[in-house]
């Protein structure tokens, strides 16, 4: 059966016989037509599942020529707009990666999800299911007999909440257990948010390239943080990437920002850094800049044998004989 149904097929008078019968042209009259298939395409512009445009494709080659990505900028801005879920029970997060070109968006469903490693070698938008505001109150309001929560909060200051806040801890949907590795080339942009990583033995999170990479609303973790033993490495930056951080969390790893190039540059912003070994390591050089974070129970802020330089602006800290300007 179609994934639309028959609402899309029932289109087909209107959209005139030839686009089933492999005609060059359509033979519709409507406004919104151009006469290359732009009324096929304001349809399938409803359509934001990546599996349903690969189902919308293969209805006949007419429809496969009108989705082609390389053939139009339109096609591309339809799959771009749309979203492939993954892993599920028949797609796994390797596969997803290899349907996706770069840009796309793969979004993780709820749940924990174990992999190895999966290689992404190309920028891709990686991201969680969030989670479900609670109803406004005016929404309450609409019902006399709704009985209203504590505390109520809408859409837009769940998405403001930063995910290091101590006294309300984030619960993630989304969980990937295993080492992903992003690449991304100079002027590109790779992003991860919504998502909660946990490791053990291997690197959580692998960057490789000269472009940019955003983090946002990401939370890294021991597997074996109950036991108190620290994971490997959450974060290893290679090459000369710019990644910037925003209401993430590393805790609990032996170092939680790894340099290993002079040219690396890691900006987190209204992030905490809880019990690691050290905050940042750096071999080879780089620019460090916390802004708002939260560093907490760790043994060494930084740790270097080249020429690094971390900034420290407003923190909050309470590590022994860590002086902070700003």
């Amino acid at each position: 059966a179609h994934p639309l149904g028959g609402r899309m097929l029932a289109l087909a008078p209107s959209l005139g016989r030839g686009c089933f019968d492999g005609a060059a042209a359509f033979s519709t009259n409507c406004v919104l037509d151009d006469g290359h298939g732009g009324l096929i395409r304001s349809i399938l512009g409803f359509v934001s599942c990546t599996k349903a445009l690969h189902a919308c494709a293969s209805v006949c080659r007419q429809w496969r020529a009108l989705l082609d990505r390389d053939a139009s900028a339109e096609a591309d801005e339809l799959w771009r707009a749309s979203v492939l879920s993954a892993p599920t029970a028949h797609l796994t997060l390797a596969e997803a990666v290899r349907r996706v070109r770069p840009g796309d968006r793969i979004r993780v469903p709820p749940g924990e999800h174990h992999f190895l490693t999966v290689h992404c070698p190309f920028p891709i938008c990686l991201e969680g299911t969030p989670p479900q505001p609670r109803p406004s109150l005016a929404e309450y309001s609409a019902s006399s007999t709704a009985t209203l929560p504590a505390a109520p909060v809408s859409a837009a200051a769940v998405c403001a909440t930063p995910v290091c806040a101590d006294e309300t801890p984030r619960a993630f949907l989304s969980v990937l257990l295993g080492a992903l590795v992003m690449q991304c080339g100079a002027g590109h942009a790779a992003v991860l948010k919504e998502l909660e990583l946990r490791h053990y033995l291997e690197t959580a999170l692998t960057l490789t390239g000269d472009g940019d990479f955003k983090m946002e609303r990401v939370a890294i973790r021991s597997t074996r943080a109950h036991t108190g033993a620290r994971a490997s490495s959450a974060v290893v930056v290679r090459g000369g990437a710019r990644l910037v951080l925003r209401h993430s969390v590393v805790e609990d790893c032996t170092a939680a920002l790894v340099l290993c190039a002079a040219d690396a540059h890691v900006e987190a912003r209204a992030c905490a850094f809880r019990r690691n070994r050290v905050i940042v390591n750096a071999g080879r050089g780089g620019l460090v800049t916390l802004s708002g974070c939260t560093l907490s129970g760790n043994d060494h802020v930084s740790r270097a044998s080249a020429n690094v330089v971390v900034r420290l602006d407003g923190e909050e800290a309470d590590e022994p004989g860590v002086q902070v300007q700003g």
